[in-house]
């Protein structure tokens, strides 16, 4: 944003139905007072509470204390520090269902912007802003965020904090039926350890896989284990292309070579993916509710099986129907 007058432009285009919460509860984070007037002035009358502060200390406690939907945080505020203030609201303020939102005042180097990512942030946004875009974008955060949050299966933590199958095929329903109503892509992910193990190595694997999904997961990405017995996990990924899902599956490897006890395993996991659908209305997609059937009915045997076939060249990532 370059000045108050030329920020979040309005516009007469309507969004789409909305099937969020009742009230979306926006927490900024900015030291600008004219970008949060600009935000309040323009968000307030289409359903938005907001709440705003201007120092990170207010940030994590209001996070923790106010309930946010979301969380839209002003680049400026941390700049160089935005991804540790990620991560500290993820840590100690929000759920994972609480989507947080980046604004940057000019375009971030990709550097940069893949810190924000790996701090946790869903949406990196450059202004300046314009206001149908912003509503719609938020919006479709608090919907997911939403979902995720009423959908999410209860946890067993005797199977060591994740979902079985069986239990989760409802979320995964929901979230496949948002996707096509969005036009987002759907991946479904199969990941494992490289090499399973036995007894109690295997173990130790699943619950390092465990961890791995509660740390660097979204809440957007619905997970479970697959039942099978090398302890493989079943991702969900809404939003992700297979080579989205690829950039994940990198991103999960480096948080589990974080951990001290597997510094010596540099690629503990391994994954195949099967692309359920591409983004967009484009041909290629499925009919509406179609694609929850095509997850069970290939989707994750096809992951499955490319992950088979990782795990034989030695481990990696493989992407069902390539060579």
């Amino acid at each position: 944003m370059s000045a108050p007058d030329r920020s979040l432009e309005s516009s007469d285009v309507r969004p789409a139905p909305f099937r969020g919460p009742e009230v979306v509860r926006l927490l900024v984070g900015t030291r600008r007072d004219w970008y949060a007037a600009a935000l309040r002035t323009l968000l307030e009358p289409e359903g938005f509470v907001l709440e705003v502060v201007s120092d990170d200390a207010a940030l994590l406690q209001a996070g923790s204390e106010w309930r946010p939907s979301l969380v839209l945080l002003d680049y400026e505020l941390a700049g160089i520090a935005t991804r540790r203030m990620c991560r500290e609201l993820y840590r100690g303020a929000l759920p994972w269902s609480v989507p947080v939102v980046v604004s940057s005042a000019g375009p971030l180097e990709e550097s940069r912007k893949a810190e924000v990512f790996e701090g946790g942030a869903w949406l990196v946004l450059t202004e300046p802003l314009f206001f149908s875009s912003l509503l719609a974008q938020l919006r479709k955060l608090a919907e997911v965020g939403f979902v995720a949050e009423t959908a999410a299966p209860t946890t067993d933590l005797g199977r060591i904090g994740l979902p079985g199958l069986d239990e989760s095929w409802r979320s995964f329903g929901i979230l496949a039926s948002l996707a096509e109503r969005r036009g987002e892509a759907l991946t479904c992910i199969v990941a494992g350890p490289t090499t399973p193990a036995v007894g109690d190595t295997l173990a130790r694997q699943r619950r390092v896989t465990a961890d791995v999904c509660a740390r660097s997961l979204r809440s957007s990405d619905a997970y479970a284990w697959t039942g099978s017995e090398e302890g493989d996990v079943v991702i969900l990924a809404y939003g992700a292309s297979p080579e989205g899902a690829t950039a994940m599956m990198q991103r999960l490897n480096r948080v589990a070579s974080d951990l001290a006890e597997l510094a010596e395993e540099p690629r503990l996991l391994s994954a195949g993916i099967r692309e359920i659908l591409p983004a967009g209305p484009e041909a290629g997609r499925p009919a509406v509710h179609e694609a929850a059937d095509r997850i069970r009915s290939d989707g994750l045997a096809a992951a499955h099986a490319a992950l088979r076939l990782a795990r034989r060249a030695g481990g990696g990532v493989r992407i069902a129907g390539t060579s």
